[in-house]
């Protein structure tokens, strides 16, 4: 597999769709979100930047604070009050129209929707599906004005970004964020677990006291490969590179998360742009 147009699939960074269709199909958030996010904005209610949390074991501080963030999220999504979904809204086409719709009009325009103002103006609107927004709420509950707010904010960031607003008065809003995860490039996924193998290591990070229990699995390493001058014993499947064979960690967190790598490669290789988001709760 070579060429230009794989070259840039392999360094551009991932589309928000495909973190939002890796949930829907059921995939555990903390994995995926360890797997995809180069860190979270955080951003102030108007959407303006205001720092970096990374994920990276370079930065212990910043890693720490990003783990915790991730299992905030694994609390809320085992005990299903965490919501993956796009923002749906009418957005005004033309508002204030003076002149009557005939009735063909009323029905010709595909999505489009006549509301008679109190004033005897007409307003069209049409039903618009937005970026993706993670919460501790349904969005369902925001009016149009409201979903339209955290849109624009939204849109204002570049397609490798899921806006994130765990809020205050909702499960889980003792840990309140307001931002958006920042997603990596495969490269840039494979180049983080390559280099936990023993360059830069992952460690052990606990929960905040404030998360919802269960949280499920927290192992130190997204994905933990092992190294042997040996080969490996059995049917274990296995690579070689260099004299050295690598192995999988035989547990059902790796398991998972190699799936998850392969679908990303998958992602990578194939051409899904014109692919439907779902919208869905998480869990």
């Amino acid at each position: 597999i070579s060429g230009k147009e794989f070259t840039q699939r392999l360094v551009n960074p991932m589309p928000e769709g495909a973190y939002a269709t890796l949930v829907f199909q059921g995939r555990k958030i903390p994995i995926v979100t360890r797997l995809m996010s180069s860190g979270l904005n955080i951003q102030n209610r108007s959407g303006q930047f205001l720092r970096f949390i990374a994920n990276s074991p370079r930065r212990p501080e910043q890693y720490q604070e990003f783990r915790r963030f991730t299992l905030h999220l694994a609390g809320l999504w085992y005990n299903q009050n965490l919501f993956v979904r796009n923002l749906l809204f009418d957005e005004v086409v033309i508002d204030g129209l003076k002149v009557q719709p005939k009735a063909e009009d009323l029905w010709k325009g595909e999505g489009l929707y006549w509301r008679l103002n109190a004033d005897g103006t007409w307003r069209v609107t049409r039903r618009k599906k937005g970026r993706t927004l993670v919460s501790n709420y349904d969005p369902r509950s925001l009016t149009d004005e409201e979903q339209y707010a955290l849109n624009e904010i939204a849109r204002k960031n570049a397609g490798n970004y899921v806006m994130v607003d765990i809020r205050q008065g909702h499960p889980g809003g003792d840990m309140p964020y307001f931002g958006a995860l920042k997603l990596r490039s495969f490269l840039d996924i494979i180049t983080f677990v390559g280099r936990g193998i023993d360059r830069v290591p992952e460690f052990d990070v606990p929960p905040d006291p404030r998360t919802p229990e269960p949280v499920g699995d927290n192992p130190r390493q997204t994905l933990v490969v092992n190294v042997s001058g040996r080969t490996p014993p059995g049917g274990q499947s296995k690579a070689r590179y260099r004299g050295q064979y690598y192995t999988l960690a035989d547990s059902a967190w790796d398991r998972e998360a190699f799936n998850v790598l392969l679908i990303l490669f998958q992602v990578t290789v194939s051409d899904v742009s014109q692919v439907g988001i779902p919208i869905t709760i998480a869990k």
